[in-house]
């Protein structure tokens, strides 16, 4: 479990670069009230909620304790002042032992190289050849390059989520705010490493007293960037279908929809106006004109003689009498004023153009 005192570390490591985005999240969160249709995801918001969420299922996978390197302590049940040869004597009735082993077993000469090992890991006491168990900064410069390897991949799935190209503009203008996260979590990372101590675990007498803090870390390291890739899918996701975080359009991107709606619209009235003029120009009984007028001549006579039968007409009486005329223009007048105060809402809150779908 996390204790108290790295979770406070955490937070006072985080907490300048967090706090000052504070503001900027009250204030995305207040566009909840604005009057913006719901959508479906767009198409590049949708890749890039993809990607985060394969993102996650590769984190989850990777926290699992089984895929974690092996703590002999914990899987011979022996306790930190174990004689040596009894340890890896332990050891091998479990399985054969590896050149790892055989090279931390030459490690484990001394309590130093025991507590450096629940810090760093078994890779870095056992493969460092130019570290001493008196100088535990030279284990830390030997332990950055593997401590920063899961932070680069998941800044590279944060890029490629966020990427205005690959996930279009809902996704990239939260690119700021995930970076910075994710560099955050970063420096208290190695912050944490840097400032432990060790030495706690010379007091620890029974096994479960120690503090492993290797396989600790490396557990709330992928928990955090499962949170980071789930808060950033949720708000991409909330943002591209005007859920939450809804940013009006500016006066230049009103400007061009308006441009290319207008376009459109022309392009139609010149195709309606080029096949009136076709019809037109054939003013012959059987050319376009003619057929049309004739068409429309033969409907007119139709409707006519059907209004004019005795069922029809009837039938139109027997509805008029059931109709409460008062009750439907009622009903008229309040749903017209509730269509004019929603094109009023609209119109005020700035959205009454929505882009094309991305």
């Amino acid at each position: 479990m996390v204790s108290a005192s790295t979770l406070w570390t955490l937070v006072v490591a985080v907490g300048p670069f967090v706090l000052p985005k504070i503001p900027a999240f009250i204030r995305s969160l207040r566009s909840l009230g604005q009057n913006a249709a719901i959508r479906r995801i767009t198409p590049k918001a949708k890749r890039a909620t993809n990607i985060l969420t394969f993102a996650f299922a590769f984190f989850l996978i990777a926290s699992f304790p089984g895929l974690a390197p092996e703590n002999i302590f914990q899987a011979t049940q022996s306790r930190l002042i174990i004689p040596n040869d009894v340890l890896f004597a332990r050891l091998s009735q479990l399985r054969p032992l590896t050149l790892l082993d055989e090279a931390l077993k030459m490690k484990f000469v001394s309590l130093e190289s025991r507590l450096l090992y629940l810090r760093f890991g078994p890779d870095v006491l056992a493969t460092c050849t130019f570290c001493n168990p008196d100088d535990e900064f030279s284990h830390l410069y030997f332990a950055l390059p593997m401590l920063l390897l899961p932070h680069l991949a998941n800044l590279i799935v944060v890029g490629l989520a966020t990427a205005s190209l690959l996930a279009g503009s809902h996704a990239s203008r939260w690119r700021n705010h995930a970076v910075t996260a994710s560099l955050a979590f970063l420096v208290a990372d190695i912050y944490l490493l840097a400032t432990y101590d060790h030495s706690e675990n010379k007091t620890a007498t029974t096994l479960g007293a120690l503090d492993c803090f290797f396989w600790r870390m490396r557990t709330l390291r992928y928990v955090m960037f499962m949170a980071i890739d789930a808060v950033l899918g949720l708000v991409i996701w909330a943002s591209s279908t005007n859920r939450a975080f809804v940013k009006p359009l500016s006066a230049v991107e009103r400007q061009e929809y308006s441009v290319r709606m207008l376009e459109a619209i022309t392009g139609r009235l010149m195709g309606l106006s080029l096949v009136m003029s076709a019809e037109r120009s054939d003013m012959s009984s059987g050319g376009l004109f003619g057929r049309a007028a004739n068409y429309w001549m033969r409907e007119d006579a139709a409707n006519n003689e059907m209004h004019g039968e005795p069922e029809v007409v009837q039938a139109m009486q027997n509805a008029k009498s059931r109709i409460n005329l008062a009750r439907v223009e009622l009903e008229a007048k309040i749903l017209a004023a509730g269509i004019i105060r929603d094109a009023h809402d609209v119109r005020a809150s700035g959205l009454i153009y929505q882009p094309p779908l991305e």
